[in-house]
């Protein structure tokens, strides 16, 4: 659970506004991961309630997006969405060394997401095995990466761990992570 004192020592992922500025949105949230033997594991904390409604898709709720460039090569990105009530979205799309179509029906065996909601936020943890990733996300290594927190609550919320120009996907302006030994 994201309130265990473990996570305290754990640095949250830097949060900033997608297609520019300073200021990072009210309510986006602290998101903090690490990588041991078996894969990364994460939560999330949101100061707000979520804007949630299982009748809706995933696209139209409170959303968590994880994309994974790994490798030195950064040919396949890996994309993983989740949502408070169940919804979840996953595809990988082979990007070198030539372009090919999305695959949405990489199904991502052994990803684990819980969210739990409340009055006053929602947190959520998750699991996302080493497995899952044909280039390994290597104890060490830099992996290119991008977060993503949007809600339709008002005000909106759209916040980002890169400067994306207000395209999730474009790869070129992903940040980084490493998992330090």
């Amino acid at each position: 659970i994201p309130d265990e004192p473990f996570w305290r020592d754990v640095s949250p992922v830097p949060m900033r506004d997608p297609k520019g500025g300073n200021a990072v949105p009210a309510g986006a949230g602290e998101l903090r991961l690490v990588r041991d033997g078996k894969g990364l594991w994460g939560s999330f904390t949101a100061p707000r309630k979520d804007v949630s409604d299982p009748k809706k898709g995933i696209w139209a709720n409170d959303t968590l997006e994880f994309l994974f460039l790994p490798g030195k090569g950064r040919e396949i990105v890996y994309q993983l969405a989740y949502d408070p009530v169940g919804g979840t979205f996953r595809r990988k799309q082979r990007l070198l060394p030539i372009a090919q179509p999305s695959d949405n029906s990489w199904t991502a065996p052994g990803t684990v997401f819980k969210a739990h909601r409340g009055e006053n936020g929602w947190t959520a943890e998750f699991f996302f095995p080493l497995s899952i990733f044909e280039d390994e996300i290597r104890e060490g290594e830099t992996c290119a990466f991008n977060f993503v927190h949007t809600s339709p609550s008002s005000p909106r919320i759209y916040a980002g761990s890169s400067l994306t120009l207000g395209n999730n996907q474009n790869t070129m302006m992903f940040g980084s992570i490493r998992f330090a030994r």
